[in-house]
C-alpha cells in the first residue's frame, strides 16, 4: 500500500484497530468542546440559576461538618476553592462541570480495567448522551458529588477484583467516606459493592472480611467529625432524610410514583437511543478500512459486576417506594445512570459497538450534542430533563 492510499483509509479507523495520534486529539477536541458548551450554555441563555448552587453558596459562608439537610463533603470542597478562585455562581457551575469530568475519566478507568480496550473511549462518549449530565452540568449539590463518589467506588471494586491489594480496599473506604459525606443514599452503592463480592466470595472469603473490615474503618475515621456533629446537633439531617423518605403513599400512588420515576430515567437515557440510531444509519455507507478483529466479549463476572452496579441502586429504589410508600425524586437517579454504557459495552451488542469508525462517532455524538443544545436553548425540555 502506498503512503498515499494508507493516508486516505485513515480516516475510516475504527476504534478496535486503535487510536493514532491524530485520533486522539480529535476525541480530546470533542470533550473539551463538550465540557465549554454546557458550561457557558447556561450563562449565556440567561438559565435560572439553580437553588441548590446558591444553597451551597449560602453554606459555605459558614463552614461546618453538617447542614440541616445535608452532609457537608460539597460544600467543604466550595469553601476550600473559595480560597484560590473568585466565589460566586460561575465557580459553582466550574465545578459542576470538574465532577462531569471526574465521572467520565472514573468511567474511562473502569472500563479500561474490565472491558475490552476500546470500551475505555466508548464509555465517557455514551455517557456524554445522558440528559442528566448536560442539561444540568452546571448543577453543584450533593446529588452530583455522590455520583463522583460512586464511580470512584466502582473503581476501585474493579481494581480489587483485579488484584486483590490491601491498598484498593483502603482507597475504597474512602470513597464510601466521602460518598456518605456527600450523601447518605451513599448507602445504596456500598450495598451494591458488597453483593458484588458476596458473588465472587468462593475461595476469597477471607480476603473479602479482612478488606471490608479495613473500608469500614477508613470510612468511619472520615466519618467521625459529621458523626460527632450530629451527636452535638440533635441529627437534623437524619430528621431531614427521613420526611423525604416516609411519604405513605396509597397503592395506587405508588403504581404511579415507581412508573415516573422509571419514565422520568428513561427520558434521560433516550439520546443514546438517537446516537445509536445515527450510527446505524451512517454505518450503510461507511464502513471501517482494514482487517476485523474479533474482540472478547466480556466475561459472565464482569457483566455481573455492571449489572448489580446499575440495576441495583434503582431496584432498591423502587423497593422502597413499593415497600414503605416513599415518594421517589427523579434526580436521585443522578448518581446511577452513567453506569448503563458500561454494562451495555460488557453485552455482545457493546463489543459489536467497538467496530464503528472512530470519525462517525464523533460525527453522530457532536449531532447528539447539538440537538440537545438547540433543545435546552429552546426551552422546551429544560425544566424537565435535568438531574
Amino acid at each position: 500500500m502506498s503512503e498515499r492510499e494508507a493516508t486516505a483509509t485513515l480516516p475510516l479507523l475504527s476504534l478496535r484497530q486503535g487510536l493514532g495520534c491524530m485520533e486522539v486529539w480529535w476525541v480530546v477536541a470533542f470533550f473539551c468542546c463538550y465540557f465549554l458548551m454546557w458550561t457557558l450554555l447556561p450563562l449565556l441563555t440567561g438559565s435560572e440559576v439553580p437553588g441548590d448552587n446558591i444553597e451551597q453558596l449560602r453554606w459555605a459562608t459558614e463552614p461546618a461538618w453538617g447542614y440541616d439537610k445535608h452532609p457537608p463533603w460539597p460544600t467543604i470542597v466550595l469553601w476550600l476553592l473559595e480560597h484560590v478562585l473568585p466565589t460566586g455562581v460561575p465557580l459553582t457551575y466550574f465545578l459542576g462541570a470538574v465532577q462531569a469530568a471526574l465521572l467520565g475519566i472514573g468511567a474511562a478507568l473502569v472500563a479500561r480495567d474490565t472491558l475490552p480496550w476500546p470500551a475505555k473511549w466508548l464509555a465517557p462518549l455514551l455517557i456524554t448522551c445522558i440528559s442528566y449530565y448536560t442539561f444540568r452540568m452546571h448543577y453543584y449539590n450533593h446529588n452530583t458529588a455522590l455520583m463522583v463518589a460512586y464511580a470512584g467506588a466502582l473503581y476501585c471494586c474493579s481494581r480489587i477484583r483485579s488484584t486483590w491489594q490491601m491498598r484498593w480496599w483502603v482507597a475504597l473506604g474512602i470513597f464510601w467516606g466521602l460518598g456518605i459525606l456527600s450523601k447518605y443514599q451513599m448507602v445504596v452503592p456500598i450495598a451494591c459493592n458488597l453483593a458484588f463480592f458476596w458473588t465472587v466470595r468462593e475461595g476469597r472469603l477471607r480476603s473479602i472480611v479482612a478488606g471490608v473490615f479495613v473500608a469500614g474503618l477508613v470510612a468511619s475515621v472520615i466519618l467521625a467529625p459529621h458523626a460527632v456533629w450530629l451527636i452535638n446537633n440533635g441529627f437534623p439531617s437524619f430528621e431531614y432524610a427521613a420526611t423525604r423518605l416516609d411519604a405513605e403513599l396509597s397503592l395506587l400512588e405508588r403504581i404511579d410514583d415507581i412508573f415516573r420515576f422509571l419514565t422520568h430515567q428513561m427520558l434521560r437515557l433516550a439520546p443514546i437511543l438517537v446516537f445509536l440510531g445515527l450510527l446505524k444509519w451512517g454505518s450503510r455507507t461507511n464502513r471501517p478500512a482494514g482487517p476485523d478483529v474479533n474482540l472478547p466479549a466480556a466475561d459472565p463476572e464482569v457483566r455481573r459486576f455492571y449489572a448489580i452496579h446499575f440495576w441495583g441502586p434503582f431496584v432498591a429504589m423502587v423497593m422502597l417506594c413499593a415497600m414503605l410508600g416513599t415518594d421517589l425524586q427523579s434526580h436521585w437517579g443522578t448518581a446511577f445512570l452513567w453506569v448503563l454504557p458500561l454494562y451495555l459495552l460488557a453485552t455482545p451488542f457493546g463489543v459489536r459497538l467497538t467496530a464503528s469508525p472512530l470519525p462517525l462517532v464523533l460525527r453522530s455524538m457532536a449531532l447528539v450534542q447539538v440537538l440537545s443544545a438547540v433543545s435546552f436553548a429552546s426551552g422546551k425540555f429544560g425544566g424537565g430533563l435535568g438531574g
